[in-house]
């Protein structure tokens, strides 16, 4: 038995009712079963006055009852009116460490060191009230919390003869309903505030702490919808926080964090540090926002003063500097007329330096802790400095020189010893940026721990220029191209305008008769007003489309689903195909992944193999006429689309020079098609390749990777 004297959890916290509501149906099916051996008792009182010829049944019956008995996990025990224990099962005589020769005729009370029955006792409760009586206690002399149930054995008169005594340890799911008290105190009474959201207009509220008073809100009131989470942010930040919000939502993470000011209910103002969790449902769509909320108006004026304090600084740094620029000037002076002392030794270094000074690439020396030990004039001038001199004032450790992390950069040099190709910016005294090369060797001593580095930069600004020239012109390239390809089905598009323009005349017309009549016919005017909306749609959504293909733009990669692609483009070239004789047939796989491409400039090649595909048959019989592109999931990342003509094919000997620039084999061609193709899919990651079919024609396909998609 167990003789710690701890101090008794006395008070629950209502929060952790749920807690209880929990536990209670966990141990449901074992109440019914003490509630079975209550029945089987009872049974058992009848079998021993049942005549002798049950005898054999009954003893089966009592077996079954023992078995069943000492097979409760919980304590289970019989006692008399006077709390006499008559009889406890094995889960019993294992929580009192006792035999039953030990605790027979033993009052209950009496086998935890009590003179007396406990104040609180289901047993006691269940002789008065003759029903079955529940009852939560702390036993102060065991230092656990029992849930103790007491059902009474009556007679053949209603009278109480014994009660079957049912007890729990409960102690732990009383120290955690302590526990959960304590935590809600700690959030209640901390400056922390809970908060969850909708993900609907205004952020309703759907859960707050307590702790939201400190801002002069009541949890009711945010909760009822009289006040919502976007009422409290300061209307100066409300549109960068709801900006910034979407921004999160839609870049895929899961988490994010703000700073903004919201307004108490007493106007004031106080600054906040918003950490947010973003909730989705199982369809990956956005339903609610949870988090936490700081008050940070203090440390936003502690900034404020250290702002003031870093301007006050500022200003004895530039004092400092001049007096230290004055000694170093001094400085300066003293190592020219060591230099001439020095002239003899330096005399055998002249070649390095020469090197060194005259290389046409920026060559440094810096320590690890970023103090620049040598840099030659090529890299001075290229970081805009006036001298050596000047530029060792400043540290490349403390101060932000290039566009990487120098921590990452050190750790490689740690590790491998050497970088190679490096390419970067280096920032400049003026503030711009100079696209480099960088080689840098880490120097170490005899121990091995390093010293310096050593490195050089090379400056390819105006290569990388050249290489965003390169890419303008290339994308001028593109749509040229496409509005080439546009131009050739120029009839065909003018057809699909006309068409919706001419009906829309031709029923004009008929409603003017009609109204010139005496007695027009309101229902058929409405019919025809129906038509020319109809039509105008139509034409309108050709427009549209055309505009959408002919606009130039920057390359924008955003989620799209290759079959509305495909259709669009059909949409655009049936007429086309019609007037050329050629059928258009689609295998379309429905549910394809959704790649990340430009819908334009991927239409564009799609655009071009079906019109090259319908070139390829001019020769070919107009019934035999047939163009099929498909759509399918090649595999887990990719997606294939496929455009087979029946024409003649191509020779194999010209697919090596295929997708070349300025090559054709057509007699009016540029031979810019397939080569613009090419580079769109090669912009997207994907592969264009063409094969000649088995029986007649050939196919050309592309594939392009699905998911995450990086692009230069």
């Amino acid at each position: 038995m167990r003789k710690s004297r701890k101090k008794p959890i006395r008070k629950t916290n209502p929060k952790a009712s749920k807690l209880r509501r929990a536990n209670h149906e966990v141990v449901h099916k074992k109440i019914n079963l003490n509630e079975q051996l209550y029945k089987e008792i009872t049974n058992h009182k009848r079998i021993q006055k049942a005549p002798q010829e049950s005898e054999d049944k009954g003893g089966k019956t009592l077996k079954i009852f023992e078995l069943l008995f000492d097979a409760i996990p919980d304590v289970i025990g019989i006692q008399d009116r006077h709390h006499g224990i008559i009889q406890y099962n094995a889960a019993g005589y294992k929580f009192l460490n006792m035999t039953h020769k030990e605790v027979e005729g033993k009052k209950c009370y009496e086998l935890i060191g009590r003179n007396t029955p406990c104040d609180i006792c289901a047993t006691t409760e269940c002789y008065k009230t003759k029903k079955p009586t529940r009852v939560e206690k702390y036993v102060e002399e065991l230092d656990i919390w029992l849930d103790a149930r007491a059902y009474p054995i009556l007679d053949e008169n209603g009278e109480i003869v014994k009660v079957i005594e049912h007890l729990r340890d409960i102690t732990k799911r009383k120290q955690a309903e302590e526990a959960l008290r304590q935590a809600n105190l700690v959030v209640e009474n901390s400056p922390v505030v809970l908060f969850r959201w909708k993900a609907a207009e205004g952020w309703p509220v759907e859960l707050v702490s307590e702790n939201v008073i400190q801002f002069g809100y009541t949890p009711e009131e945010l909760l009822s919808g009289e006040v919502s989470y976007a009422s409290l942010v300061h209307p100066g930040d409300l549109k960068r926080v709801a900006h910034e919000v979407q921004e999160h939502s839609a870049s895929g993470v899961n988490s994010f964090r703000q700073e903004y000011r919201i307004i108490t209910k007493d106007g004031k103002v106080c600054w906040v540090d918003d950490r947010t969790v973003i909730e989705r449902d199982s369809d990956g769509q956005i339903t609610h926002y949870q988090g936490i909320v700081i008050d940070i108006t203090k440390r936003k004026l502690a900034e404020k003063e250290l702002q003031e304090y870093r301007d006050r600084l500022e200003e004895i740094i530039k004092e400092r500097t001049a007096e230290l620029t004055a000694a170093n000037e001094q400085l300066k002076q003293e190592i020219t007329e060591r230099r001439w002392i020095e002239k003899a030794l330096l005399e055998s270094e002249k070649q390095y330096r020469e090197l060194f000074e005259n290389a046409i690439i920026g060559i440094y020396k810096s320590t690890p802790d970023g103090k620049i030990v040598a840099a030659n004039p090529t890299l001075v001038k290229m970081l805009g400095y006036s001298s050596f001199e000047e530029l060792t004032k400043h540290n490349l450790e403390k101060e932000k020189f290039m566009s990487y992390e120098r921590s990452s950069f050190k750790e490689i040099l740690k590790q491998d010893g050497e970088i190679i190709g490096l390419e970067s910016k280096w920032i400049r005294k003026d503030g711009s940026a100079r696209h480099v090369v960088e080689n840098a060797k880490a120097i170490r001593d005899k121990n091995g721990e390093i010293i310096y580095y050593e490195g050089t930069v090379e400056d390819i600004t105006k290569h990388k220029k050249l290489e965003a020239n390169i890419q303008e012109l290339r994308e001028e390239l593109v749509h040229v191209s496409r509005v080439t390809t546009m131009g050739e089905l120029v009839a065909s598009l003018a057809h699909e305008i006309n068409q919706p323009l001419t009906a829309i005349l031709s029923n004009a017309q008929v409603a003017q008769r009609f109204l010139d009549g005496n007695a027009p016919n309101l229902d058929e005017l409405s019919e025809i007003l129906s038509d020319i909306v109809k039509d105008n749609k139509r034409a309108v959504e050709v427009i549209t489309k055309l505009r959408a293909l002919l606009k130039k733009d920057v390359v924008n990669f955003r989620p799209l689903d290759i079959n509305e692609a495909v259709e669009e483009i059909i949409f655009f070239v049936q007429s086309d195909m019609e007037r050329k004789n050629v059928a258009i047939a689609t295998e379309l796989v429905a549910d394809i992944p959704l790649i990340l491409g430009d819908r334009v400039q991927l239409q564009q090649v799609i655009l071009n193999l079906i019109m090259n595909g319908a070139e390829a048959m001019a020769d070919t019989e107009p019934a035999l006429r047939k163009l099929i592109i498909r759509t399918e999931k090649q595999d887990e990342q990719n997606v294939k689309v496929a455009v087979q003509d029946l024409g003649t094919g191509f020779n194999v000997d010209t697919i090596e020079h295929m997708f070349d620039s300025f090559y054709t084999t057509k007699s009016k061609g540029m031979g810019m098609g397939l080569w613009i193709s090419r580079s769109i899919i090669e912009v997207h990651k994907g592969l264009l390749q063409a094969e000649n079919n088995s029986d007649k024609g050939a196919t050309f396909w592309f594939v392009i990777p699905v998911g995450k998609l990086e692009v230069n």
